[in-house]
């Protein structure tokens, strides 16, 4: 709440008290392999909603699960990277530091293709 001194709550806007992440990156056949799978575990304890610290984010957790493949495409490097995000499909809200709120995406699949060119 609001001081006697007009002062804002004492934590700002968007802060979490804790946040953890883990992210594991694993290169099958001992590294050799032209494949990889990652996985990312990230958690957040409630946010603060507003400049008097009366209204909080209730906590969240997302979790992705990625896969790498590296090859050749005609003489160039090439890496394919295909992701499941936020694979429980967490529905929440995030807390920007000016205050909005914003809706977490649902889970959604991604692809990505990069090549290296010299």
């Amino acid at each position: 709440m609001f001081s006697r001194a007009g002062t804002i709550g004492s934590r700002p806007v968007g802060s979490v008290r804790r946040r953890s992440a883990v992210n594991l990156d694993w290169r099958l056949d001992g590294g050799t392999s032209p494949f990889s799978l990652d996985l990312a575990v990230e958690s957040f304890f409630q946010r603060v909603g507003n400049a008097a610290n009366s209204l909080f984010v209730p906590p969240r957790e997302t979790i992705d699960l990625g896969l790498r493949y590296r090859f050749q495409l005609a003489a160039t490097r090439a890496l394919l990277r295909v992701q499941l995000a936020n694979i429980l499909n967490d529905y929440s809200w995030q807390v920007t530091s000016n205050g909005a709120f914003q809706y977490t995406h649902s889970r959604r699949l991604l692809a990505e293709l990069r090549m290296e060119f010299h």
